[in-house]
């Protein structure tokens, strides 16, 4: 049924994309929720200003964009401008021809050089194998490396549960004990009618990458990834890291606790941030985001936002960011009306639409002096703006040439986020995790023999960096090998 029904939203997006004349449309596609309100304000904007050009914007969920993209591309009528989505990398588009450098849709070479230079230098913000290819420029960064995902807490159930310091301010949880023991606290505070934390199951890739991979296991000492190995040391996926085993079995210690905020199996990430917004869960994991979401369901939401809490008795552990780059929106192939197009990226490039961005909540900018406290309409978000600047170091940084590997993984099913959720419902037991390590390690041996017969030059030493030590919070310096 939902194949029948794609094309059908396709033929109405171009429909509309068509109609009128004398001016020149620009569809721009991408997959953004949280902001999306402060898009459609300001391409309206961009409309009234420019009585040539006119933006045509379509937001779609994450798993429908990389449907309709891919019916776009064989259709031969694809967006003009849109952003890279799930499978649908920036290197794969690339090496599908399906999008074109920015190089080549700039009025000329004085104009390109100006507009590259609005980016600060020192942030590395086009870096060769990652965003530019060639030495041509086919995307650019527009939020700054963040510190991942971390923890909000409803300020107004943790002092009905009394989980206060002596002022009376509400204290989040920086321990797993703490956490699922406030999560108890608020559950039987609430007697029905809110409960210690949200869980969005229903999505497990993003549930338990939000609420465990990137945060409870992440900070006590455990590094994930599932495009590249993330055992450092040998180079190949390895899942038997008591440290991930054990954040698993908290969660299903806080489930057996009646912790969790009922219906989590049916729970996406958008009504989990809904029940947490109207006070039904004390706690829930997300990134940045989520924060302009929360204020646009209830702006009176008393919320706050913590690190995640660390397995007792270990050391914090931060995260880290790449060596620079990064991608937004990209071109599509072939570019008809290049004046039209560049005018559309350079508006969405401009300081004036990222700092309405930070004002509206939407993230943290490539350009830094944006992210003035002042700037921020929450709290929560100069935190956030703050600790990326002082806690993120520099990590292990695989090759680009290495990277493209990832573009010949198959996936593999049931993936890390469904293992976890087997585990957590009771489904299948902790050896699971063996079997997803073996089945993750085969689909990377066969990605790499791939790569090699297309011509890419990559080892496994690439993904091999034995003098790294994730405890030590600081930039790495790897020693020559």
């Amino acid at each position: 049924m939902i194949s029948k029904i794609w094309p059908k939203v396709l033929i109405l997006i171009v429909a509309v994309t068509t109609l009128g004349a004398g001016r020149v449309k620009v569809r721009v596609w991408d997959h953004h929720i949280h902001d999306k309100p402060y898009r459609i304000k300001m391409f309206k904007k961009f409309n009234r200003e420019h009585p040539d050009v006119k933006i045509e914007y379509t937001s779609l969920g994450s798993g429908m964009m990389v449907q309709m993209l891919n019916l776009a591309f064989k259709t031969g009528d694809p967006p003009e401008v849109f952003k890279p989505q799930g499978e649908l990398t920036l290197i794969k588009l690339m090496d599908l021809g399906w999008i074109v450098p920015l190089d080549d849709i700039a009025p000329d070479p004085a104009t390109f050089k100006a507009w590259k230079a609005r980016f600060p230098a020192e942030l590395k913000p086009f870096v060769e194998g990652l965003n530019m290819f060639n030495g041509k420029v086919y995307s650019f960064p527009v939020g700054a490396p963040l510190y991942g995902n971390l923890l909000f807490y409803n300020k107004k159930l943790f002092r009905e549960a009394g989980i206060v310091d002596e002022n009376g301010e509400p204290t989040p949880p920086t321990t797993w004990s703490e956490f699922r023991e406030y999560a108890k606290r608020i559950t039987q505070a609430g007697k029905g009618r809110y409960y210690g934390v949200a869980l969005m199951a229903k999505q497990p890739g993003a549930a338990f990458d939000m609420s465990l991979l990137s945060t409870l296991a992440k900070a006590s000492g455990y590094y994930h990834s599932s495009r590249f190995p993330n055992n450092l040391k040998t180079g190949r996926f390895d899942y038997s890291s008591p440290i991930l085993r054990k954040a698993i079995q908290l969660w299903i210690d806080i489930k057996n606790d009646g912790s969790i905020l009922p219906g989590y199996a049916s729970m996406d990430d958008e009504t989990a941030r809904i029940a947490f917004a109207m006070n039904r869960a004390g706690m829930i994991f997300g990134g940045f985001w989520v924060v302009a979401g929360f204020l646009a369901i209830n702006p009176n939401c008393d919320f706050d936002v913590a690190l995640p809490p660390v397995m007792d008795g270990v050391k914090r552990v931060h995260p880290w960011r790449d060596i620079g780059g990064g991608g937004s929106y990209v071109v599509a192939k072939p570019c008809k009306h290049p004046d039209a197009v560049w005018k559309v990226i350079d508006f969405l490039s401009s300081y004036e639409f990222r700092e309405g961005w930070v004002k509206y909540g939407g993230g943290i900018s490539f350009y830094p002096q944006i992210n003035k406290p002042e700037n921020f309409p929450h709290p929560t978000l100069a935190k956030i703006a703050q600790w990326s600047q002082k806690y993120l170091r520099l990590g292990p940084i695989i090759r680009p040439e290495a990277r493209r590997v990832a573009d010949y993984m198959e996936p593999v099913h049931p993936d890390i986020g469904n293992t976890i959720l087997g585990i957590f419902l009771g489904k299948v037991g902790f050896e699971a995790l063996d079997d997803l390590e073996r089945r993750m390690n085969a689909a990377f041996d066969r990605a790499m023999e791939k790569a090699r017969k297309d011509g890419l030059h990559i080892t496994r030493e690439d993904f091999i960096f034995p003098d790294f030590d994730i405890t030590k919070n600081e930039d790495y310096v790897p020693q020559k090998r």
